[in-house]
């Protein structure tokens, strides 16, 4: 500085130093520079000169890029812009009086507090010729998290040194508000924009967009502006600023945490316009991984939010729905439908008892959706489907989004005389049932043609009225006879109503007509009641066929045990009339399949026996589901054949007509034998049926174990004729899987020991009333050979001796065949051992039953003396060996 005054001011600076300081530090000088210094002091306004001891003169240093200069800026305040959604910082930088127009500052802002300052420079928005007081301003745009703590930090750089990170006195922080609004950009080059903390994401829907630039909106937060009634809100609502896309978008919510007990699968989205809330019903897209439910969609000009609907739509009947309706008339109904959106939307279909709904039928169908909260709702169904046979099938379903209620608007149909009408045969007998509800079910009154010229009379000289039924009254009798007959005390038992069967023998063809009745409810199932261990007779109560396994389902709500039921149906043969069984589903047998149908026709038709082999009582639900209506196929896929048990099926054919089968299964794993009842017959005047070793008689025999290790099995077939005459009866065994290569089936005839091979059907001579035995062997040559020597060594038996005490002659019964043994010795003793009398019987060509007859003399022809005496029988066997000896005791009086 020279030492004259004559200086350019404006080359020069001022500072005003503290009357006691001794230094003080200029900051802001170029690097590389000569400055010149000079120090005047001043008083009444009078400077002193610079002397030569006054001045100095000094170059700075040329800075590098590795040199920082101290950072001399002070943050005053940091706070975030709500009109601009950004971050501004207001600073002080501390240049001591001097300021040089080389500085920058920087902004670098962070949710981490360490992030600011981390690294060689700052990552924000700079700005250069900053002065004393200044600010830093930055838009977050989409980057901006709400309600969240943001860390702020001024950077400083004189040009070309290296940046100065912030000290404590350049930091700090500010809490952001929650969201209000948020602009956001999408379009192309934009997988997905997010708005609102991530609440909210937009994407373009590529595969339907052609769109190819980018557009800028703005996402604002919308409160609704009444109560959601029955709503769980699950995020905040927002709207579009401008409505300006044309493309479709994935519009996207974060749902957030789901209430206890509620599934993602319940979240929807929901609209608000013109004072309404609505579903939005566009394409749905759930991420559960991430928990945001989408829609795509077109309409961006009202609110969205996601939310659970709780409440169900109501529906209230103007109209007497439960009314049965004329036949053949068309049915008009009126509806109150109401719910918690407007855009509720309702279907209603409607068909004959029997058909399923047909979309493609125009007049049997209608849809709509409200406008607003509440609306009447009309329908109706034309006279082609009010049905006097099968009834009225229609239904009004009402879709919120969440819900989907089905109302059943079926009606029950009023028939006139003719609807259920059947014919029978002359001394046959037939099936009774009907498919609707009677004005008069008592028997003397649906029965009264039996009667045509007279009061009603049960005459068994003329018609005889039965029903299969397991009840107190017949509790005494045998599992396998529960027939019960009419009568007045039985009277009840006889109501003619759908689902029941009866049987019924004319002497003559005579035609019921059931009389007016009402079509059977379709609203809801029909329930049966099957007593334990008991067989139920029973037929579809519609004018329609089920199939059996919505049968089985319907019931399993009640009873998870149901499909263990043993079915059969009664058969009428063509050539004689008769009604015999047939498997329709038996899962021990692994016999019949869930899509069997259970055909229901007109009185007269199928009727089925249920057996329920558990031990309370079950109750046998038919839903009014017809086959058109089934989720079930016959095209199921079939069994293999390796995972089948062996299945025997033993039929018959008497003079009268065929003879219903018994069954034996030989099933793997477990260990015995189980019998089931055999299924009721009528008019029955043979059958066939399995003995057990207590001479109970059963149609079904479970075979537990492994038949291959056995080498076979043995059962007792017992033949019986319940005619008066004398009858034959034909029969054949027959391996409904298949007969094994090395299995063999044999039939046994204890009474002569013969057993042949069922290479084909056999038969036996019954006497009246009569029955006759034989043992069915199956199993390989080595078993069978082995089971009918044990079969015919079992039978013998000294039987007895009658009669004991005797007088003159005593007839001693035993039981021997001639396939085992040659020969049976018998030898009297006193009781002290001396031997009175002997004799020896040959075998030769005898089996069964036989007698010797003792006259009371000993060996030399005189009479034995009175007392007690003891019979022995000893047994010789093919070879002369002996084989076994019985014994009994006699007392001999003369």
């Amino acid at each position: 500085m020279p030492l004259s005054d004559d200086f350019v001011e404006d080359e020069f600076s001022e500072k005003y130093v503290e009357r006691e300081a001794v230094s003080d530090t200029l900051y802001g000088l170029i690097p590389n520079t000569m400055y010149y210094f000079g120090i005047q002091v001043g008083s009444g306004g009078l400077w002193s000169p610079v002397t030569e001891d006054s001045r100095d003169s000094v170059k700075t240093d040329t800075l590098s890029d590795t040199v920082a200069l101290q950072n001399i800026i002070i943050l005053d305040t940091v706070f975030f812009d709500t009109q601009t959604n950004g971050i501004t910082a207001i600073f002080t930088v501390d240049t001591g009086g001097h300021f040089n127009d080389t500085l920058i500052a920087a902004l670098s802002w962070s949710t981490d507090s360490a992030a600011i300052d981390t690294g060689s420079r700052p990552f924000g928005q700079s700005k250069t010729n900053i002065k004393p007081r200044d600010t830093l301003s930055v838009l977050l745009g989409n980057r901006v998290l709400f309600d969240t703590t943001y860390h702020a930090g001024i950077w400083l750089q004189i040009n070309g040194s290296r940046w100065s990170p912030p000290l404590s006195r350049s930091k700090g922080s500010l809490r952001t508000p929650e969201f209000t609004w948020q602009e956001i950009e999408y379009g192309t080059g934009f997988d997905t924009s997010y708005a609102a903390n991530k609440t909210f994401r937009i994407c373009i829907d590529k595969t339907v967009s052609s769109q190819t630039g980018i557009d800028t909106n703005t996402i604002i937060r919308w409160t609704p502006p009444e109560t959601a009634r029955g709503f769980i809100p699950l995020s905040i609502g927002f709207q579009f600023a401008k409505n300006v896309q044309s493309a479709p978008l994935y519009v996207g919510i974060k749902y957030g945490t789901l209430p206890p007990g509620r599934l993602a699968s319940e979240v929807r989205v929901y609209r608000y316009e013109n004072g309404v809330w609505l579903l939005d019903r566009s394409p749905l897209f759930f991420n559960g991984a991430n928990g945001y439910i989408s829609v795509l969609t077109s309409n961006i000009s009202v609110p969205f939010i996601a939310m659970i609907d709780t409440l169900h739509p109501e529906c209230l009947s103007l109209s007497a729905i439960g009314d049965a309706v004329a036949a053949g008339k068309s049915v008009a109904d009126s509806f109150s439908i109401g719910d918690n959106i407007s855009n509720v939307r309702w279907s209603f279909q409607c068909a004959k008892g029997g058909d399923a709904y047909d979309p493609s039928d125009a007049s049997s169908r209608d849809t709509g959706a409200l406008r607003f909260y509440t609306e009447e709702v009309n329908t109706l169904i034309e006279s082609g489907f009010v049905s006097a046979d099968e009834g009225v099938r229609a239904i009004l379903v009402l879709d919120d989004g969440t819900h989907i209620d089905t109302i059943n608007l079926s009606r029950r149909v009023i028939g006139n005389s003719g609807t259920d009408v059947m014919t029978t045969a002359a001394m046959k007998w037939v099936p009774v049932r009907v498919t609707a509800f009677l004005d008069k079910p008592r028997a003397p009154d649906a029965l009264k043609a039996l009667c045509p010229d007279r009061e009603w009379e049960y005459d068994e000289t003329m018609f005889r009225l039965f029903r299969w039924y397991s009840y107190k009254g017949n509790a005494a009798q045998p599992a396998e006879d529960k027939w019960v007959e009419y009568s007045d005390a039985a009277d009840s038992l006889f109501s003619i109503i759908p689902g029941r069967a009866f049987w019924l023998k004319t002497r003559t063809a005579v035609t019921i007509d059931f009389g007016k009745s009402v079509t059977a409810d379709l609203t809801r199932p029909d329930t049966i009641k099957l007593q334990p261990a008991a067989w139920t007779d029973m037929s579809i109560p519609y004018r329609f066929d089920i199939r059996l396994g919505d049968i089985i389902d319907a019931s399993k709500t009640l009873s998870p045990f149901v499909d263990s039921l043993h079915v059969i149906s009664w058969k009428r043969e063509n050539d004689t009339g008769n009604y015999i069984i047939e498997e329709i589903y038996f899962p021990l047998m692994e016999i019949g399949e869930l899509a069997t149908t259970m055909t229901a026709g007109a009185s007269g038709g199928t009727v089925y026996g249920i057996y329920n082999p558990l031990t309370q009582p079950l109750e046998f639900i038919v839903p009014p589901l017809p086959v058109s209506m089934s989720r079930y196929s016959m095209q199921g896929s079939a069994k293999k054949a390796a995972a089948l048990p062996l299945i025997f099926k033993i039929s018959g054919r008497s003079g009268d007509g065929s003879v219903s089968p018994v069954f034996i299964v030989c099933r793997k794993g477990g260990q015995g034998r189980r019998y089931y009842p055999a299924a009721p017959v009528i008019g029955a005047t043979a059958t066939i049926r399995l003995c057990d070793d207590a001479h109970r008689h059963y149609g079904y025999a479970i075979q537990e174990g492994d038949i291959d290790e056995d080498g076979g099995v043995v059962h007792t077939l017992v033949f019986n004729n319940y005619s008066d005459h004398a009858d034959r009866l034909s029969y054949t065994v027959e391996a409904l899987n298949g007969m094994p290569a090395d299995m063999r089936a044999a039939i046994l005839d204890p009474a002569t020991g013969i057993c042949e091979h069922m290479t084909e059907a056999r038969s036996v001579e019954i006497e009246s009333r009569g029955s006759v035995c034989r043992k069915l062997i199956l199993g390989n040559e080595d078993f069978i050979a082995k089971a009918k020597t044990d079969a015919l060594v079992s039978m013998l038996a000294l039987i007895g001796a009658y009669p004991n005490p005797f007088k003159s002659t005593v007839r001693i019964r035993f039981c021997a065949s001639s396939a085992v043994v040659r020969k049976v010795r018998f030898d009297m003793y006193t009781t002290y051992g001396s031997k009175v009398w002997t004799t020896v019987v040959s075998c030769d060509n005898s089996a069964g039953m036989r007698e010797v007859v003792w006259n009371g003399k000993n060996e030399n022809k005189g009479l034995a003396a009175s007392g007690m005496y003891i019979v022995r029988m000893t047994v010789f066997n093919i070879e002369g060996a002996h084989r076994c000896m019985f014994e009994k005791k006699i007392i001999y009086l003369h």
